[in-house]
């Protein structure tokens, strides 16, 4: 499956990034691309990451790749929601809130999924798979001592006592 993600949305949909200068922007993209990474190792998907550049002076759109995740910067003039309708196809689930995207997207055939529960499955993922696990989890004692009441006679005894009780 590929997943693209409309970057910026995804930001501030599960962080506070609205008054953050043009560094706290990118130490936050960079935080959002290695929790991908993270998560593709996880759950090998094709992931592309669109972010708006359109305040750049690239004339054309740019591209990176760190660690497996596709990083795609839209073009001077051009915003990230056009890059991702002409890049979402059918089969594949694209994670934004954006309306237009959402419509245009499903009208094609792809999937989407708002960016608050894809980020709660990244953290399940990682949680499941071993990501947070504690260091201590294998040395655990396992133990064989029955819970319940120790008093409750047997499954045996008590089939027996329902018999002797109908008589």
């Amino acid at each position: 499956m590929h997943i693209l993600i409309d970057g910026y949305n995804y930001l501030h949909a599960i962080r506070n990034v609205g008054n953050l200068d043009a560094a706290g922007f990118e130490r936050e993209r960079d935080k959002l691309v290695q929790r991908f990474a993270t998560y593709r190792y996880y759950r090998p998907n094709d992931i592309t990451v669109v972010f708006d550049g359109t305040e750049s002076l690239n004339l054309y759109r740019g591209r990176e790749d760190h660690q497996g995740i596709k990083v795609v910067f839209s073009a001077q003039g051009e915003n990230a929601d056009r890059v991702i309708m002409e890049k979402a196809e059918p089969g594949n689930l694209v994670v934004t809130a954006d309306r237009e995207i959402i419509e245009h997207v499903l009208a094609n055939g792809a999937e989407t999924i708002p960016p608050l529960e894809f980020d709660q499955r990244v953290a399940m993922a990682a949680m499941m798979d071993g990501g947070e696990k504690d260091d201590d989890y294998d040395d655990r004692p396992t133990t064989t001592k029955k819970k319940g009441n120790p008093r409750r006679k047997s499954k045996k005894e008590r089939r027996k006592n329902r018999f002797l009780d109908k008589l």
